[in-house]
């Protein structure tokens, strides 16, 4: 039978390495948000996007192959490095033709200081990300999220340091002074990555494998095509928005986007957590046990998630009218459809890692592509009358699209009922008893 208790001291490091980000979240609505002008903050959120653009294609082509092969006690020694020379090739051909035409992109999203830190801030930001994530699926591969959470820990640490200074001195007023502070930060992540993961990195051989980068191309084309069309859907609805409202509105749709960055580091916990031992459980064929995973992280994601956003939806309004002073008024209607679409993210989340993990990343292209022709037909039609509730909206009907064809696809699969997930909560609630007992 499979337990998935047996790897709960390691899925709380994992979502504690996630909580990081959660907790720079909140502070950031009080060190960033409150205090950043609109159109500095809207220029931020296209910068950043820009750059996790970058980072997470890569991140699909190239790492979700070596984590896999990486899962194996015998895997390939040259694997790493020719993961590491193709991501970076990858980032080049990426940001190349973005800083060629960064004028006319700028134009075009209606945001001129986005412009200028395309030129001066975004590419040595691009680099520290870079190596930052480099580091850190090399610790994931090691099924390690202790040494992920101090790696993790470092980035924010310094983060936090550095805007309580700059707010301390009363002088933070442009986002290029956040770029370059995360850029410090992610550079200094990546050497505590490094050192973490020094017994991996002197296995590696460092020779150039045409046939390596074979596998990992034909594993990650189709890969990649569902993480661009998931980060269009999900970082593509700022730059719909700044391109047909202009970058306040940016600015607006993500004050309430900050809260729903909870919800987005629930599929990120997944990855990290249950991804290798997912990889795992399909090579040793043992299908009743990846059955069984799928039925029990779903049915106790939605025992939490589903009082959660009843409860969010609900105290959404008073909630960011406290949190921003009346500052992003009318936001919290923009929060509360991104609470309903964040319904959905289980059941696409578990659907995804299930289909990457079986080497069909075929299955998890066709569905994020879904959402993204529904979200972006519905945003062009509803963005211009509506402004970021509109593209809310959008994305509302995009992941429930999605999650509708994930769930039929895995059904097939794995041959799972309804009621086999809800059967599942006597499995949550003896967990739950043994903890207690633990205790």
């Amino acid at each position: 039978m499979f337990r998935v208790d047996k790897y709960i001291d390691k899925g709380l490091w994992a979502a504690g390495s996630q909580l990081l980000y959660l907790v720079y979240g909140v502070i950031a609505i009080f060190l960033v948000v409150r205090v950043l002008p609109a159109d500095e903050f809207g220029s931020y959120v296209l910068a950043q996007g820009m750059v996790q653009f970058i980072t997470l294609i890569s991140v699909a082509m190239v790492y979700r192959y070596m984590i896999r092969e990486m899962s194996k006690d015998d895997w390939e020694p040259l694997l790493p490095y020719n993961s590491f020379l193709l991501s970076m090739l990858m980032n080049l051909i990426l940001i190349a033709p973005i800083l060629y035409y960064r004028g006319s992109i700028a134009a075009a999203l209606n945001a001129d200081i986005f412009g200028q830190l395309l030129q001066s801030a975004v590419p040595l930001f691009l680099l520290s990300m870079f190596l930052k994530t480099y580091a850190q699926k090399i610790i994931i591969s090691m099924r390690q999220p202790v040494k992920l959470f101090v790696a993790n820990g470092t980035y924010f640490l310094i983060l936090m340091i550095g805007l309580i200074y700059l707010n301390l001195e009363g002088n933070f007023r442009a986002s290029s002074q956040l770029i370059y502070l995360s850029t410090l930060s992610a550079f200094a992540s990546a050497l505590i990555g490094f050192i973490l993961s020094a017994q991996v990195l002197k296995k590696i051989r460092l020779s150039f494998s045409l046939n390596i980068l074979k596998n990992i191309f034909k594993f990650g084309k189709y890969s990649v095509g569902a993480a661009t069309a998931n980060l269009i859907a999900n970082t593509g609805d700022s730059y719909l928005i700044s391109y047909l409202s202009g970058p306040i509105q940016v600015a607006y749709y993500n004050s309430a986007k900050f809260i729903y960055k909870f919800y987005q580091s629930i599929p990120q916990v997944l990855d990290v957590t249950l991804y290798p031992y997912g990889s795992k459980l399909v090579l040793e064929n043992r299908r009743s046990d990846l059955k069984a995973l799928y039925e029990k992280i779903l049915c106790y994601l939605y025992l939490i998630l589903l009082p959660l956003n009843i409860i969010a939806f609900y105290f959404s309004e008073p909630l960011l009218s406290l949190l921003y002073r009346g500052r992003y008024e009318g936001s919290y209607v923009i929060l509360q459809l991104l609470i309903i679409a964040s319904t959905f993210i289980p059941v696409t989340s578990m659907s995804s890692l299930l289909a990457f993990a079986e080497n069909k990343p075929k299955t998890v292209l066709y569905g994020r592509l879904i959402t993204l022709v529904i979200a972006i037909a519905t945003g062009l039609y509803l963005v211009p009358e509506h402004g970021a509730h509109g593209m809310a909206g959008a994305l509302l009907f995009g992941f429930f699209a999605q999650a509708v064809y994930m769930t039929v696809i895995i059904k097939k699969n794995l041959n799972l009922t309804f009621l086999g997930v809800l059967f599942r909560v006597k499995d949550a609630f003896e967990f739950v008893k043994r903890g207690i007992r633990t205790k």
